[in-house]
């Protein structure tokens, strides 16, 4: 990834990318980073004509969102941070995919669930908010993003349509008291 800024001109070495619809567009990324729910989102998708940065360019997107989320194990209240692999998931936008992401639905930031899932909500919503309902979102984390992906489609019917946990546990509970 490099710097653009909508309405210059191209630089000459800009990749191209086929969607799962068979477009063939320039790899550009709209980028949107905030708050919600005190911790930093993020959401991407394919933007290839933007020719202002206030744009929301539809016309690469399939219509489908992917949701990650990350694993790992942290005791706190920390805003996080954001991961750029994570939030620029390229092998999904290259696709066509809106990738959604947050620092809240991140088990190594913290691990309340229950916090992390309202904050899946609030991302979600937002996305709806500013594009459209997705057809379908798919989640797709390892470790504690397996474990947020069970219970946040338990406790949100609608939230996700489709999982890909990696790397399950049943719960930090009964891991800690092996690992202790």
């Amino acid at each position: 990834f490099a710097p653009y800024t909508p309405g210059q001109a191209r630089p000459a070495n800009m990749a191209q990318t086929t969607t799962i619809d068979g477009q063939t567009v320039d790899f550009i990324v709209r980028w949107e980073r905030g708050t919600i729910n005190r911790f930093l989102y993020s959401i991407a998708m394919l933007a290839p004509s933007d020719t202002d940065a206030n744009s929301l360019n539809r016309d690469a997107w399939n219509g489908r969102v992917i949701f990650r989320f990350d694993g790992g194990v942290a005791i706190g209240r920390t805003q996080g941070s954001l991961s750029t692999s994570g939030s620029l998931y390229d092998v999904g936008l290259a696709r066509g995919y809106a990738i959604l992401y947050s620092s809240g639905t991140r088990t190594n930031t913290h691990y309340n669930l229950q916090l992390g899932g309202e904050t899946a909500l609030m991302v979600k919503e937002r996305f709806i908010e500013l594009y459209d309902v997705p057809l379908y979102t798919v989640a797709v984390g390892g470790s504690g993003g397996a474990i947020q992906q069970y219970v946040y489609a338990q406790n949100h019917p609608g939230l996700l349509d489709a999982a890909i946990p990696q790397y399950s546990y049943p719960d930090m509970v009964t891991q800690a008291v092996h690992v202790g």
